[in-house]
């Protein structure tokens, strides 16, 4: 009897290392290639030189775009890089951008300052936002853009970082669009890219919130010190953007929002609309001498010249049978300092820092009817803003997007 226990035993053994574990499989990798080529012509008269009297101006041209997103996943970690090239059809100016002579970042022209052939013309050899100029024999180099380079990957929730918080929350860190982390319309505050991390964490079906903390421009170590007029730092300038989704019932999506915006001295020009104002040292708003004092103001402008601008508000979408109306309403305050030109009575025409105050409105609504694949929209748009007449080194009236990438109108 105890000899044929300790046989069924050993056969027991043996059989259990035979099969397989128990444990889950590690999930397998995965490379995703997606994107798109388009092709875009357009032509135009009299629309080019900001003048109506002069109709000269005219132009037909061509591009190409490249836009491809790699994405190697495992399991629910993704990297995702993007990249683009915008190529115009014939050069346009004294260099295709390629070799010989590459000058990536300045297309089919020269860079301002530069001698000879287009030097710091406006436009540049090429057309607005291609990155080359493909010719014969087209050897164009250093086109190829970073777009995005981000990593995704679940923060909270199960299988995560953080799996004893019972939400899932999806983070992201690196080069990204702002997608929808601000608003459903493409470009009312924020559209584009940044640097920086973003996370959305959902409670319910119908609840969810978006975080996103947006990095401009960064201050190294010591670059802070120093001769003033040499200095290169554009101070630490971020922004802050929250923005919960809440779908009350089937039909209905509201998205509030709330960012906070904060530069020193110069920033993104996305960021800070370069007005022109004749009471502001250096004549515009977001230039060197606007942004640092009188003597020798550093190339950067100065980093204690601050601005700090508070955006809320709310973005809706209401859809009932073929009928459908989006409004979107935000309030937008701060404060801001800049060099400004003394004036008055005794007035000698010296400078002085001045703070202007901040206080602006954006009301955007669409309406809409859908008749099968038919849409018809009507939309309407107001925002204050200043009249000629004002200083603008003392009162902002007009509305701030954060980053619309050239696409506020476009959505």
């Amino acid at each position: 009897m105890r000899r044929f226990i300790v046989t069924a035993v050993l056969a027991f053994v043996i059989l259990a290392m035979l099969a397989p574990p128990g444990f889950a499989q590690a999930p397998a990798p995965k490379v995703t290639i997606t994107g798109l080529f388009d092709q875009i012509t357009s032509a135009g008269r009299n629309t080019y030189d900001g003048n109506l009297t002069r109709s000269s101006d005219r132009e037909g041209y061509a591009r190409t775009r490249f836009r491809p997103d790699f994405e190697f996943a495992v399991g629910r970690v993704k990297a995702v890089l993007g990249l683009e090239i915008d190529l115009q059809y014939g050069q346009g100016g004294p260099n295709d951008g390629g070799f010989p002579g590459n000058t990536s970042g300045s297309t089919c022209g020269a860079a301002a300052g530069a001698s000879g052939g287009n030097a710091g013309a406006t436009p540049p050899g090429g057309k607005v936002n291609t990155n080359g100029c493909y010719d014969l024999n087209g050897d164009v180099g250093g086109m190829i853009e970073i777009k995005w380079i981000y990593t995704e990957f679940p923060l909270t929730g199960k299988d995560s970082l953080l799996p004893f918080i019972p939400v899932e929350t999806m983070a992201r860190a690196g080069g990204q669009p702002f997608d929808t982390l601000a608003q459903y319309k493409l470009a009312q505050y924020a559209n584009g890219d940044f640097a920086g991390v973003s996370a959305i964490t959902t409670f319910a079906p119908n609840i969810k919130t978006n975080l996103a903390y947006v990095i401009l421009e960064d201050e190294l170590a010591g670059s802070n010190r120093g001769n003033p007029s040499l200095k290169i730092s554009r101070g630490e300038d971020y922004s802050v953007i929250f923005s919960p989704e809440i779908t009350p019932f089937k039909g209905l999506d509201l998205k509030p929002l709330y960012s906070f915006f904060h530069a020193g001295g110069q920033t993104a020009g996305g960021a800070r609309r370069n007005l022109y104002n004749p009471n502001t040292a250096g004549g515009q708003l977001n230039a060197v001498a606007a942004r640092g004092t009188p003597d020798s103001p550093p190339a950067a402008g100065n980093p204690n010249y601050h601005e700090d601008r508070h955006t809320i508000g709310i973005d809706a979408r209401w859809r009932l049978g073929p009928f459908g109306i989006d409004p979107t309403f935000y309030y937008q305050w701060g404060r801001v300092d800049s060099q400004a030109i003394v004036t008055g009575t005794g007035a000698t025409g010296g400078t002085k820092k001045m703070t202007a105050d901040m206080s602006a409105f954006l009301a955007d609504v669409i309406a809409s009817f859908q008749l099968g694949p038919l849409l018809l929209e009507a939309r309407g748009d107001y925002s204050t803003g200043n009249k000629a007449r004002d200083n603008l080194s003392r009162s902002i009236r007009y509305y701030q997007p954060l980053d619309t990438d050239g696409n506020y109108w476009a959505g």
